[in-house]
């Protein structure tokens, strides 16, 4: 799997050589409805800050993505056996501080990390499944295997459950004989106050298995693309000229 840079139109990968799919959070992004929570923020921020959306989106949501980058290096940092230090970066002190202690509650086996899941399988003449995405984790716990991710985000919402189930598919393509039913994400929550989450604070959350609700939201991301199923492609940002002259100087008669 390879994936595709400077696309305009979300994230895609090569699955093989000429077959392109895009990614299961792309696909989720514009096919499903936003969260009403994500609504209610969004509204929330530009009355308060008194600014417009496209300011929300370069101040707000562009912290969201650091903190979620960083947060996520850092856990896969820490699962390797390394030490990370964060000094004056509160929320990401705060989620890593989320994720520690869900960790040594559950004391999980750590199996993959950051796992690239997508599959070949054929089906009517098409991909199977056309989509791919990369996993947090997979660990098992209490002798039951799990897929999980970790979230950042202020709020745990279905399509946190509708993701989990794409990369399910995908696993249990992959590896028919290692199938995997047990699905969850660890919210590593910032939004707490002191200086650790309560100890009754519900850190992990599983989601039902639950095929059929991401492939409506897959139809409706193909419709919103106007493309038929299976022929969705990236669409490659253009390379502008970098050069512009018209001769020497000693063309050039002033």
């Amino acid at each position: 799997m390879k994936l595709i840079p400077n696309t305009t139109n979300g994230r895609w990968y090569e699955v093989t050589e000429g077959t392109f799919v895009p990614s299961v959070t792309t696909i989720i992004r514009g096919g499903s409805p936003f969260p009403s929570w994500l609504i209610n923020y969004t509204v929330n921020k530009c009355v308060t800050n008194n600014i417009s959306y496209s300011e929300f989106c370069s101040e707000f949501i562009s912290e969201e993505l650091r903190v979620g980058s960083l947060v996520h290096k850092s856990i896969e940092d820490i699962l390797t056996g390394e030490k990370v230090i964060v000094e004056d970066d509160k929320d990401v002190q705060k989620s890593l501080t989320s994720f520690m202690m869900w960790y040594n509650q559950a004391k999980p086996k750590i199996l993959h990390l950051e796992i690239p899941l997508f599959s070949t399988e054929v089906k009517n003449g098409g991909l199977k499944y056309p989509f791919a995405g990369t996993c947090d984790l997979i660990a098992e716990i209490d002798g039951e295997k799990w897929i999980i991710d970790f979230k950042t985000s202020k709020v745990v919402d279905v399509n946190m459950g509708i993701q989990l189930n794409a990369y399910r598919m995908l696993w249990n393509s992959m590896f028919p004989d290692d199938k995997i039913n047990k699905l969850a994400i660890v919210h590593c929550k910032k939004n707490y106050q002191g200086v650790t989450p309560r100890a009754n604070t519900k850190l992990f959350h599983e989601f039902p298995v639950d095929e059929k609700t991401f492939f409506y939201v897959y139809n409706l991301y193909a419709l919103h693309n106007e493309s038929a199923k299976c022929f969705l492609n990236p669409k490659i940002r253009p390379e502008y000229e970098t050069e512009f002259e018209i001769g020497g100087k000693d063309e050039i008669s002033l």
